[in-house]
This record gives C-alpha cells, sequence and structure tokens, in this order.
C-alpha cells in the first residue's frame, strides 16, 4: 500500500510541475536587415584546390587609404556598387538581388553584369552591424578559388 502511495503522489507531483506551453510569437525574418549601405571591410581568399585549403587576409589589397568598397542594397531589390580599388568585378555597377529561399536565405543572387549566386555566411538582420558572403571561382570546369567579403554596415 505504500508503494502504491508513493507512486501515485510521485506521478502527481511529475504531472503537476509540467511547464506551460506558450506561443513564442513571430519569427524574426532572416535578410531584412539587408537594406542599407554596407562597407567591405574584411576580405579571405582560399585555394580550394590544395589537399589542405589554405586561407589568406587580403583585406589590404582591395582597402587602401580612403578607398572601399560600398554596397548599397535598397527596398525594391536593386543595388548598387561602388568599386573603389582592386579586385574581381563579378557584381558590376548595379543590378538586382533576390533571396531564392526567403524567409530564411542562405543565398542572395545578384544580378549585374553577371549572374552572381552568392552563399550568405552569416544573416543581415535589422539589429545586426555584419554581413559577410562568399563565392566561389571556376575554371575548367573545376572550382578554384573561394572569396569571402565581410561588411559592415554605414551608420
Amino acid at each position: 500500500m505504500k508503494k502504491y502511495i508513493a507512486v501515485l503522489l510521485l506521478g502527481s507531483a511529475i504531472f503537476a510541475c509540467k511547464p506551460e506551453i506558450k506561443p513564442i510569437g513571430d519569427y524574426y525574418p532572416a535578410g531584412d536587415g539587408i537594406i542599407g549601405t554596407w562597407i567591405l571591410t574584411n576580405v579571405k581568399v582560399t585555394d580550394i584546390t590544395l589537399p589542405l585549403p589554405e586561407t589568406d587576409d587580403v583585406s589590404h589589397f582591395y582597402n587602401k587609404q580612403d578607398t572601399h568598397w560600398t554596397f548599397t542594397f535598397n527596398a525594391d531589390s536593386t543595388y548598387t556598387v561602388d568599386e573603389k580599388g582592386p579586385g574581381p568585378d563579378i557584381f558590376g555597377d548595379n543590378g538586382k538581388w533576390v533571396f531564392p529561399s526567403y524567409p530564411f536565405p542562405e543565398n542572395i543572387v545578384m544580378y549585374g553584369t553577371d549572374t552572381v549566386t552568392l552563399e550568405l555566411k552569416s544573416m543581415p538582420r535589422a539589429i545586426d552591424a555584419l554581413m559577410a558572403f562568399s563565392f566561389v571561382r571556376s575554371g575548367c570546369g573545376e572550382d578554384y578559388i573561394d572569396y569571402e567579403y565581410e561588411l559592415t554596415r554605414n551608420q
């Protein structure tokens, strides 16, 4: 009888302590914060043809005294890029952008001089000051180099 009462008390204690499940609210769409002006601050290049890929920071090549790249993404899905300095010109001066898998994007597609699909490395939410994306260069049917760009929101 004591065992029966102990099991009954333990069972009621377990069910009495069950937490109330509340709705967590609306989701925060990733990518909404892309609208605005961004400054290219860091660039890393990875040679992916090597057995152990090597990464180099080439930010100094892109950013020299008072020269930097500026990306502006507009709410009407247009963009402009002011490329001051060296580096591969895959974006063109302007074009259209789109997230293929909104509201949780993994990539951004930019339709400018060429059509370029960039892998998002960090989601540009409205509260974020940093955004990063990368693209891979190919030749002769093989990927050979990965560029990773990090941008800082221009306040």
